[in-house]
């Protein structure tokens, strides 16, 4: 998984400029352009978070900037039409195709790595390996899918995976491997990690999508499982400014 910034060339030249000008001569060597910057606002924390950060150094360096809340990967014909300007963050695993399409049409420019080592996989919390002792392999998990289901996907497992507007291939990863695990989406991020405290906390089968870094491997003990190498989704350096 990477994590890509993605502009609009128009704001490439002019953001960069004025990151130059508050290194060297401080904000009043900004721009004076009033047209806005206007960034994209996804929902997930961390993305709200280096957004917000990047606008107040824009805003800091004198440039008007609008946050606007998008869809993740619809925001990419907003972008190239410039009716959109810059997305933080791109995870590979989630928007790589999308984003490489976007590139292609020289519309957009990806301004580097973010030099985060991200990773986004199937997690499971440790209690799981009771019931479930041949993990991390994924191999184990077919003959424990009736441990991780639900009365709604009984005798298939349950996993939860992100909002479907993330994009991503756990269904297509779910069918390749011949997994019997039934894939449901959350509906937010929000949501996502609400179910997963709800059920760490009574002990609950819970299998789901957590990505790194965030909160929730800190918080809370597990493992990610163990796929095939050319069916990992990703565990790789992010790009930045």
């Amino acid at each position: 998984m990477s994590i890509n910034v993605k502009w609009t060339r128009a704001v490439a030249a002019a953001a960069l400029g004025a990151f130059g000008a508050l290194a060297t001569l401080g904000p009043a060597a900004a721009s004076d352009s009033k047209d806005p910057i206007k960034m994209t606002l996804h929902d997930w924390t961390g993305q709200y978070l280096t957004t917000k950060i990047m606008g107040a150094v824009l805003t800091q360096a004198g440039l008007n900037v609008e946050f606007v809340q998008a869809d993740y990967l619809a925001q990419f014909a907003g972008l190239e039409t410039g009716d959109l300007t810059v997305a933080m963050e791109m995870w590979e695993t989630t928007g790589k195709d999308a984003m490489e399409a976007s590139l292609k049409t020289g519309n957009t420019v990806d301004l580097g790595e973010t030099g985060m080592d991200a990773k986004e996989e199937w997690w499971y919390p440790l209690y799981m390996k009771e019931k479930c002792p041949g993990l991390p392999d994924w191999k184990a998990l077919n003959a424990c899918a009736e441990v991780f289901s639900t009365p709604e996907t009984a005798p298939k497992g349950r996993y939860l995976g992100g909002p479907v507007t993330w994009g991503g291939f756990d269904d297509e990863r779910a069918e390749a491997l011949g997994l019997d695990f039934e894939v449901i989406h959350a509906g937010t991020d929000a949501a996502l990690f609400a179910e997963l405290e709800s059920a760490y906390q009574r002990k609950a089968p819970i299998l789901l999508w957590v990505y790194a870094p965030h909160w929730a491997v800190a918080k809370f003990d597990g493992e990610w499982v163990e796929f095939p190498q050319r069916c990992q989704m990703g565990h790789e350096p992010g790009h930045e400014i």
